[in-house]
């Protein structure tokens, strides 16, 4: 034992010098090793952020979009190239201008903001539509127009469009367009009227609503035919296009107008650009929410106006 012992022996300086050396070498590489790990996570946590806000807001947007069949022929908002967005040619193949984009950029400034992208909806809390005989509105002796609640005939009703403060939509059956137009060239459109329920009790017509902006109106009021204004539920009636073997009856619906717009703004001494949803009122402005921010641009794009499809294209 004395012997083993004596012979063991201990590290010499430069065994530990060299030790101590790899050992650093080591811990080095260790550091930059999980450095690395860790901003990569980063990034990868960052961009699953990036990606998931992203599709977050596009169902957002898809969600209305997917409602916004009463926007088609309806609404006359211009895209980037001046053509009507919402054209809709579902009886006849389109042959030229067949494509739409409507870009909402950033706007430039603070406080700026940019142009507003209009859709009629669906009223999801009301998402059926109503087949309504002009009849129903007319006094039976003299044929004088009383109301669309004439006898409480939508209040009665047991699930009703008619409570104040609803925006109702009333459109014809049957489509048409201006004598001798080019079915390929001209969209068919349909005698429609939009308005608000003032007072659920009443009998009263609508308060009529229009969709402008800036001095521009981007609701199609007018008859197609020889764009006389549709002024009235009553005139709307009148204006029925008749065929002979179809019902001379409208639809009636509830429905909401809704805009998206850009606004840039000033937050924590930064500017950023902020995407706005808004909802009309009755005799009011839009009450708007800010639905996603750091917004590039935002644009709503149809392939052919054949077809009832609109993309959201998104860039945040």
């Amino acid at each position: 034992m004395k012997k083993i012992l004596n012979t063991s022996k201990g590290f010499t300086l430069a065994e530990v010098v060299v030790a101590a050396g790899l050992m650093g070498v080591v811990l080095l590489f260790s550091a930059k090793f999980f450095s690395n790990v860790s901003k990569s996570n980063n990034k990868v946590s960052d961009d699953l952020v990036h990606t998931l806000g992203k599709l977050h807001l596009s169902k957002f947007i898809n969600f209305d979009i997917e409602s916004s069949r009463y926007s088609f022929n309806t609404v006359g908002i211009l895209d980037d190239n001046e053509n009507s967005f919402f054209d809709y040619y579902f009886d006849s193949p389109c042959i030229k201008n067949c494509s739409r984009t409507f870009t909402l950029e950033i706007p430039a400034q603070e406080g700026g903001v940019s142009r507003s992208f209009y859709m009629i909806t669906s009223d999801r809390n009301y998402n059926k539509d109503v087949i309504y005989s002009p009849q129903q509105a007319y006094d039976d002796s003299d044929l004088t127009f009383i109301s669309l609640n004439n006898k409480g005939f939508l209040a009665k009703r047991s699930f009703s469009p008619w409570i104040k403060g609803k925006l109702l939509f009333l459109y014809s059956i049957v489509p048409i367009r201006a004598n001798g137009a080019n079915p390929q060239e001209v969209p068919p459109r349909h005698i429609s009227y939009l308005g608000w329920v003032n007072n659920a009790n009443s009998q009263a017509e609508l308060i009529r609503e229009e969709i402008v902006d800036g001095g521009n109106s981007y609701f199609y009021n007018t008859d197609p035919r020889d764009d006389m204004t549709i002024s009235s539920e009553d005139e709307a009636f009148r204006r029925l296009p008749y065929i002979r073997g179809l019902g001379n009856d409208m639809y009636l619906t509830s429905v909401k107008l809704v805009r998206y717009r850009l606004k840039t703004e000033r937050v924590k001494g930064s500017l950023v650009t902020r995407l706005y949803r808004g909802v009309k009122r009755m005799e009011a402005g839009f009450h708007e929410i800010a639905i996603g921010e750091g917004i590039k641009s935002l644009k709503f794009i149809r392939d052919n106006v054949s077809s009832g499809e609109v993309r959201v294209l998104l860039d945040i």
